[in-house]
């Protein structure tokens, strides 16, 4: 196997789905069989009390419902798990990691739903009802592990090249390089040599933002005067951060409701956003400061902050697209379950306007690293 990573969670997901198996879904089965009550209980459901009934009417959709939430939770606990897990692979693990995890995963969620489709039909079957194994999510948005896995890995890249920027490796993607510090060199603070062990390249940075290494090569903060942005490099970079702020703090309040609620409102519309998306841009905006002073940056690193900045683009465009449903008319798109969620009118505007000048300011961003990724 991989690593420790994947070993961990396939053994734990095995034994979780056994027991969510045994007494969550054939349980069902079990005491339906028998005549005798069912007791079960969830977070977001409440208590499940049934006696002397048939499997039949309200009872299959509560079934359907309890399925779906405990496979749900089932996901998200393995899924937070590996998540927290992932910090302590190497740089080059985590992007197979993810997807192993991921495969892992959702192959475990296939075969509970495929499990509890034939416990359904034996249970409609021997009620007298049509058999079907189909299992309704009942309006449960299902979490996506490969999205949020995928998002984790870039996430501790990004965290690995903000310690790049700072000299400061720690235990994290970049594997345990310790960090030498010489006698402070005047006013700019305390130069580092980091020799992170997983990358075997030894960098020289200060502590200072504006502190570089000693060659000749040109700084990409020199690229800004070509495209005519010049001095408004730190407003554009403050701005982008601010919007970005804006969005990730609606879909963290979209993510809060809809996960956290017992009885969540239909979702008669799909969120605009991705919290993770989000998140991993937020985490490239101090790695791109640090970036545009450096005069040799890492052009992987490089690469990576791109990358998070496009996804972030894309997640401006869909509020855009999302809003032009209603033609730009941010009254009516506060009236639709997301709109009420993320709390009406004037967060919709905001959440408009934010999007609206990332459009602007993150093509700008993008044309200036693609721009030095050509010269590196």
């Amino acid at each position: 196997m991989l690593n420790r990573v994947i070993d961990d969670l396939e053994r734990g997901l095995a034994v979780d789905a056994e027991i969510l198996d045994r007494k969550g879904i054939t349980h069902w089965l079990m005491q339906f069989s028998a005549n005798l009550p069912i007791d079960l209980e969830h977070p977001r459901i409440g208590k499940i009390s049934y006696r002397g009934v048939k499997f039949a009417g309200s009872v299959v959709p509560t079934f359907d419902r309890y399925v779906v939430l405990s496979v749900d939770d089932l996901v998200e606990k393995h899924v937070r798990n590996t998540e927290a897990a992932m910090e302590s692979l190497s740089f080059d693990q985590l992007d197979e990691t993810a997807r192993l995890a991921a495969d892992l995963i959702l192959r475990r969620r296939s075969s509970l739903f495929d499990r509890a489709g034939v416990i359904k039909a034996q249970l409609l079957g021997a009620a007298g009802q049509p058999q079907t194994n189909l299992i309704s999510r009942q309006g449960v948005n299902l979490m996506d592990p490969r999205a949020r896995l995928v998002a984790r890995a870039a996430e501790l890249k990004v965290r690995g090249a903000r310690s790049y920027g700072t000299g400061a490796y720690g235990q994290g993607p970049y594997g345990g390089g310790e960090a030498q510090v010489s006698e402070p060199v005047g006013s700019q603070g305390v130069e580092v040599r980091a020799e992170p062990p997983a990358r075997g390249v030894s960098v020289l940075v200060s502590d200072e933002a504006h502190a570089t290494d000693s060659t000749d090569a040109i700084p990409i903060s020199a690229l800004w005067n070509a495209t005519g942005v010049g001095s408004r490099l730190q407003e554009i970079i403050d701005a982008t951060e601010k919007n970005l702020e804006v969005l990730r703090n609606a879909a963290i309040e979209w993510d809060r409701q809809v996960r956290a609620h017992n009885n969540p409102p239909a979702l008669v519309d799909e969120a605009p956003l991705d919290t993770q998306d989000l998140q991993v841009a937020l985490a490239a905006i101090p790695v791109l400061r640090r970036l545009l002073q450096q005069r040799e940056p890492d052009r992987d690193v490089v690469v990576l902050v791109h990358q998070a900045l496009e996804s972030a683009q894309r997640v401006a465009n869909n509020v855009l697209s999302w809003l032009a449903r209603f033609g730009n008319d941010i009254f009516e798109a506060a009236k639709t379950t997301f709109g009420k969620v993320i709390g009406g009118g004037l967060a919709v505007g905001a959440l408009w306007e934010a999007a609206r000048l990332l459009n602007i300011d993150l093509p700008t961003i993008r044309d200036v690293i693609e721009a030095a990724l050509k010269l590196m």
